[in-house]
């Protein structure tokens, strides 16, 4: 019996380099045959099967159905990524980390948390939505992305999110008619950084 709350002691220590590491790890493509002919099937990750992390919260939930969910997928995984970003005592020349995560889009806003945190949290009727660039750089896979100094005064830099989902040419197709760009968003910094050399 010590021998195995020693085992889940040590888990629950590490819990958070769990979260920072090793979430990517969970996430994954499962292939398998139905009926003679082969399907792709997501897995949600074990974080958000096992602790939840990465579900729409229950007190937001009521209020995106009110406003008439558009499209949404939870408990996937996915990348925050920064390049060349800068801010109040703060600077991230490339920085990744792997999280557990739920994006929404409704009638009325676009949102997305990652773990418990809110990332996005946008209007699809204010003028900055067209700021956001979405791309599918492989299947499976949405990428948004955009410059940070146009949401955050004193920052500058490209933020991007990726999200491994089923869901990802929906979310490109929705985001594109409320205005999202198609592509990448362009690094300003890293331009200014080569000029300056």
């Amino acid at each position: 019996m010590t021998e195995n709350n020693d085992i889940f002691l040590a888990i629950g220590n590490n819990v958070k380099k769990e979260i920072r590491n090793r979430v990517y790890q969970t996430y994954m493509f499962t292939y398998f045959k139905m009926l003679g002919a082969e399907r792709i099937q997501m897995k949600k990750t074990i974080l958000y099967r096992f602790f939840g992390f990465g579900a729409i919260p229950g007190k937001l939930l009521p209020v995106l159905e009110k406003e008439n969910i558009v499209v949404f997928d939870e408990g996937i995984g996915g990348w925050f990524i920064t390049k060349n970003v800068t801010g109040p005592g703060k600077r991230y020349l490339h920085r990744s980390e792997g999280f557990s995560g739920c994006l929404v889009v409704t009638k009325k806003r676009v949102v997305c948390f990652t773990y418990w945190k809110r990332q996005i949290n946008i209007s699809v009727e204010d003028p900055k939505i067209s700021h956001f660039y979405v791309d599918i750089p492989a299947e499976g896979l949405l990428s948004i992305s955009f410059e940070s100094s146009v949401f955050r005064e004193g920052w500058e830099g490209v933020i991007e999110y990726r999200f491994k989902t089923e869901k990802a040419i929906q979310f490109d197709d929705v985001l594109r008619s409320l205005g999202a760009q198609q592509g990448a968003a362009p690094d300003g910094n890293s331009a200014m950084l080569h000029r300056r050399r």
